[in-house]
């Protein structure tokens, strides 16, 4: 943007996407939306991107595209991708029940490889597929060996099969001074089955380390298993590290349950 609302359109983003590097939003002083029409896809191993917000900036999905995909390759740690002060809004991926394609996961961010960083960011109303085993991450799903490290960001009203928030597949996730609530895991019957495990935040497969800290999930709901957090424990692996955070008031509510009403 060159300072004023109208620049800061779609096109001049994917513009400066293409470029990598840094990239800052200069809207002006009021709070900005962008609607994005089609995924942000960042393709390829090398080029770090750092996207910034400065605390007023929305990307919108308007209910009909994820926001912003990382497709990197699953034993790559790059490249890094850093959303900071942003907000991500109304991302969608699919609504094909009982999907098993993994890929849509993670409606406002899609990570495959690479690592990402969150910083001050919020997550409102993002939704990923209603059934479908490991298919996680209303919000953000993360799927390889880099990093997902998230920050003072807040997820709300967010929804996936699994993990309405947070989906982790075979990905370590540290989560420090954030807020998950809110958020529904849609599906059923757990693994195997159709999902519906971890309301907040789900971790399965290898190499899934997580840590928590300064945290506060609530509210959350699933249909299966883990009504704020949802983690697979394999042999070997170091234990979940929760520290100085709150959990309360997330809750399983099995089909048998609601459908007894």
């Amino acid at each position: 943007g060159d300072g004023t609302p109208g620049s800061c359109t779609e096109t001049a983003l994917r513009a400066a996407l293409e470029r990598r590097g840094v990239i800052r939003f200069e809207c002006g002083a009021a709070p900005v939306t962008i609607l994005v029409t089609s995924e942000l896809r960042l393709e390829g191993y090398t080029g770090d991107v750092v996207l910034d917000g400065r605390g007023l900036v929305t990307l919108d999905g308007g209910g009909a595209t994820r926001i912003l995909g990382l497709h990197s390759s699953f034993e790559r740690e790059e490249p890094r991708l850093t959303v900071q002060g942003l907000g991500f809004t109304r991302g969608r991926t699919t609504d094909v029940p009982d999907t098993t394609s993994t890929e849509q996961g993670g409606a406002a961010i899609y990570r495959l490889g690479g690592s990402l960083t969150v910083l001050d960011c919020t997550f409102t109303d993002n939704t990923g597929p209603e059934t479908g085993q490991d298919v996680a991450g209303g919000a953000v799903y993360s799927i390889g060996v880099g990093t997902t490290t998230i920050v003072g960001s807040t997820f709300r009203g967010n929804r996936c099969s699994d993990g309405g928030a947070l989906g982790n597949l075979h990905a370590p996730l540290v989560l420090v001074n954030s807020v998950v609530e809110d958020n529904v895991a849609t599906g059923h019957d757990g693994n195997p089955g159709h999902g519906g495990n971890g309301g907040g935040i789900y971790m399965d497969g290898a190499g899934n380390e997580l840590t928590i800290c300064g945290c506060r999930v609530s509210r959350n709901r699933g249909n299966a298993f883990g009504g704020g957090v949802f983690r697979v424990s394999n042999t070997g692996e170091p234990a979940t590290d929760i520290d100085r955070s709150t959990f309360e008031d997330n809750e399983i509510v099995p089909d048998d349950f609601r459908l007894a009403g």
